[in-house]
This record gives structure tokens, C-alpha cells and sequence, in this order.
């Protein structure tokens, strides 16, 4: 494999290749595009598991906005996603692997001191219920306008008008919003707690939101086109294989905690 000197990774030597187009989102820790651990987040490190499992491919990467990844996924013939929620409106325009892990849905993310603040809109379960949070001025959130988060997280992210709750368009403004103080709560899975607390050197708390599943499964995915779903084959040729799979899962353990790994591992299917 040779270095693209414009695109952004690299590529296979095979003369004519059909061109696979990777979205790197800056995701961290899945995928990090800056610092000093660019590229070693566990979403970049799965992509180089793919490249090197898809040698007849011509690979490229490509950093865009989240934004930029969904619709480039849902409108572009070779394009992939290493990490994708699925769901039956991606499901239109996009095919995803058979295989996928498990990790916990998102919920509600507050710095760790003020975290009993939250318990006045918390149900018998401990969740937190959205309308009555949502009706507390004293409150002040921030959510993704771009990410997918399922469930009522997500409901809540298609509403366009939510007087408290600010729509931001990348993950990393979220922490960098709740560290200023700018807003006391957001919206963000619990994987991503342990690189943010040392990016901020903060401590913070993740409380379950009452109508979101407990978990949410990842795939690969693809844009749903003849090019596609000749890759998407080839991915689910390759990752059938117990050995390769391992190895596109064991990135997420230098990231996790041992519990959340052991936990994924535990609830990670086979299929769709």
C-alpha cells in the first residue's frame, strides 16, 4: 500500500481499483483528528483493520463534519462509515455490516459535583424524565443537531426549537461548553467520559434519560449503491471470521474502562 499524497490515506497498489471513501468525523475517543493522539482513536484504528482486510479496494480518507459524513453515507455511492447507528430512516439510503458492537446509549452528561442537582427530575428508575427537565429554566443544555441518538435523546434532537437546550454541530463543542460553564448539562455516551475528563482535567457525570434503550449497536456502513454493496459484501466476508473481528473490536479496549469493554463484549451481536 502506498501514501495518498492528496487523500487523505492511503491506497491500494492494485492498478483501477474501485475507490472506497472513508468519513473521519472528529469524534474522540472514536475518532481523533487533532492533538497529540490523532489517528489512534479506536474508530481509526478499525478503518486501518478494514483497509488492510479489503486489499482490492483503493482506500481514502476523509475528515469531514458529522454533518458532511450522514449525507455524503446517504447520497454517495463508495462511501462508508466505520461507526453508524442504524435505524429505518438510514436504512433508506444506507446498508450496514451483519456484525456490530454494543455500548451504552447516550444519556445525560453534567459535571460530576453537580450531578445531585439532577435527582429532582429523575423517576422511580433513577432516569431522567425530559419534560420535566426541559421545563426548568434554571437549567441550560447543549445537544449534537448532527449526531443520531436514538431513542428519545433523538426526539428530543429533532426538535428545533427547545428553548433551552443549544444545537451544536460537533461533539467536541459539547464538553467544551459544559467545561466553560457555559451550560450545565449535554448529551453524550458514557464511552466518551474518560478521554474528556482528561482533555479537561474535569470529573463528569453520566445519568440514564427515561425513554432511551439501554444500548445502542454500532455498524459499518455503507451508501447503499452498486459500489457499496459490493464493499459491504467484502465487509461481512471478512469480519465473519472470529480473528478479524477481534481485531476490529480490540481498538475499543485502549479507550474503554475494562467494565464498559467486558459490558459491550458481552452484548455484542452477530447480526442486525
Amino acid at each position: 500500500m502506498r501514501w495518498l499524497a492528496l487523500g487523505l490515506l492511503w491506497a491500494s497498489a492494485a492498478s483501477g481499483a474501485e475507490i472506497v471513501r472513508w468519513m473521519v468525523t472528529d469524534f474522540p475517543p472514536a475518532f481523533i483528528v487533532s492533538g497529540e493522539e490523532a489517528g489512534r482513536g479506536y474508530g481509526d484504528q478499525q478503518i486501518r483493520v478494514l483497509v488492510s482486510l479489503l486489499p482490492e479496494f483503493e482506500h481514502h480518507i476523509q475528515t469531514v463534519t458529522l454533518t458532511r459524513a450522514s449525507f455524503e453515507a446517504q447520497h454517495s455511492d463508495g462511501v462508508c462509515v466505520a461507526q453508524a447507528v442504524d435505524s429505518p430512516d438510514r436504512r433508506r439510503s444506507m446498508i450496514f455490516s451483519e456484525r456490530s458492537f454494543a455500548a451504552a446509549s447516550a444519556q445525560l452528561v453534567a459535571a460530576g459535583a453537580n450531578a445531585g442537582q439532577y435527582r429532582r427530575f429523575q423517576n422511580d428508575n433513577g432516569e431522567i424524565r425530559l419534560e420535566l427537565l426541559l421545563a426548568d429554566d434554571s437549567k441550560r443544555g447543549a445537544i449534537s443537531a448532527a449526531r443520531y441518538y436514538a431513542g428519545s435523546i433523538q426526539e428530543l434532537a429533532a426538535i428545533s426549537s427547545a428553548g433551552n437546550i443549544e444545537r451544536m454541530m460537533s461533539e467536541p463543542q459539547l464538553f467544551k461548553l459544559l467545561q466553560a460553564g457555559r451550560v450545565d448539562y449535554i448529551f453524550a455516551s458514557p464511552w466518551e467520559l474518560a478521554f474528556n475528563e482528561r482533555q479537561y482535567a474535569m470529573a463528569f457525570a453520566a445519568l440514564p434519560v427515561a425513554g432511551m434503550p439501554p444500548i445502542v449497536s454500532y455498524h459499518v456502513a455503507c451508501f447503499d449503491g452498486q459500489l457499496g454493496r459490493k464493499v459491504m459484501s467484502r465487509i461481512n466476508r471478512a469480519l465473519s471470521r472470529d480473528e478479524a473481528w477481534r481485531s476490529f473490536l480490540e481498538p475499543i479496549r485502549q479507550w474503554w474502562d475494562e467494565a464498559a469493554f467486558t459490558a459491550m463484549m458481552a452484548n455484542m451481536s452477530d447480526a442486525h
